[in-house]
Parts: C-alpha cells; sequence; structure tokens
C-alpha cells in the first residue's frame, strides 16, 4: 500500500529528451533494490504544453529516506541536473485514503486528474472530508479506475487528490456543469 508519493514536476518545451529518459532510468535502477519502493510513472500534462509529472511511490516515510540515500550521488551529478531546461519541482504527499489501481499499476495512456486545494489554517480536517465525499462521488463514474487523497508533507492544509481514468472521455464525464475555481490538472501517462 502506498504511504508516500514524491511528486516531480518537470518543465521542457521540447518533450522528455534521451538524456532526460535515460536518468530516469538511472534513478528507477537506483531505487529498485530500495526496499518499500513501489514504482513510478511519468504523465504529460494535457492542459499545458512542456510540463510532465513523475510519480515515486514508496510504502512509507522511511523508505522515501532510503530512497534518497540509494539516489543521493546520483541526484547531484551534471547528467541528471542538466537533464531539465529548469530546476525540478520536488514535493512529497503523505497518501491519506485510496482505492483502485496507483498510478504506477496503470496502463498506457491512461489519465490522470490531479487536484490541489489550500484550506485556511486549522481547516485541513474539513477539506479532506469534503474532497472524501467527492472522491468517493467519483468512483461510481464509468471509467474511473481509482482514487486517492494525499497531504503535502511540509503544508498540512494542502490536500493533493489523484482521480484516474480509463479514458479522457471518463474524464470529461467527471466534471461538473460548472467552472472549476480551483487547480485541476489532467495528465496521460507516457511511461
Amino acid at each position: 500500500m502506498i504511504g508516500v508519493i514524491a511528486v516531480a514536476r518537470i518543465v521542457s518545451a521540447r518533450g522528455p529528451e534521451p538524456e532526460q529518459m535515460i536518468a530516469r532510468q538511472k534513478i528507477e535502477a537506483a531505487l529498485s533494490g530500495v526496499e518499500g519502493y513501489l514504482g513510478d510513472s511519468l504523465w504529460e500534462n494535457l492542459d499545458g504544453a512542456g510540463e510532465y509529472m513523475a510519480l515515486f511511490e514508496y510504502s512509507s516515510a522511511a523508505a522515501v529516506e532510503r530512497g534518497a540515500i540509494a539516489t543521493a550521488t546520483l541526484m547531484e551529478s551534471d547528467e541528471v541536473l542538466h537533464a531539465t531546461e529548469l530546476p525540478v519541482d520536488l514535493s512529497f504527499v503523505d497518501v491519506k485514503v485510496s482505492s483502485g489501481q496507483s498510478p504506477a499499476e496503470l496502463f498506457i495512456p491512461s489519465f490522470l486528474s490531479v487536484s490541489h486545494r489550500v484550506a485556511s489554517p486549522g481547516r485541513g480536517h474539513e477539506l479532506e472530508e469534503e474532497m472524501d465525499a467527492i472522491l468517493a462521488q467519483l468512483q461510481y463514474i464509468p471509467g474511473c479506475l481509482g482514487t486517492m487523497r494525499a497531504v503535502r508533507t511540509d503544508i498540512n492544509e494542502e490536500i493533493v487528490c489523484f482521480a484516474s481514468w480509463a479514458t479522457k472521455a471518463a474524464y470529461d464525464d467527471s466534471l461538473p456543469d460548472r467552472e472549476n475555481f480551483y487547480d485541476l490538472r489532467l495528465y496521460q501517462k507516457i511511461e
């Protein structure tokens, strides 16, 4: 069961370059022997050109630490540091509730919607309950493959929700008739 996800956002106007793919493969190889490392996946943002997201799934915070130790030298190498145009935006989320398939288990090309919501200070619990109700409803939509609610490890009031979809049409069916007033991004699995 997933306990923590490392979310790495990468901007590259040219798309995944061979250098980036080689760097990612080396990171995967270094993580493959780490106890508690569950898998990873690579996603392309369909709403914004040039944004990619890599998700690294771990069983616990201790597994994340073991992963950091296993990849420390590699992450500081010129090969990895120069594989992207801009620095990688890395954050960690603690998975609190999940159902269905994890992102690493999904087939290509499945879709992943990611919602970022920030509660007022001290109101994180209320937002968590609201998001749990929304995720429970999504599971009844044909084509929903799984959902997860997570909390950023460094900001308790920031809730990140993931919903996976078999098709873009299934994702489109999940959207309310009104325009979204919060950050919702759609990604397609590419690796």
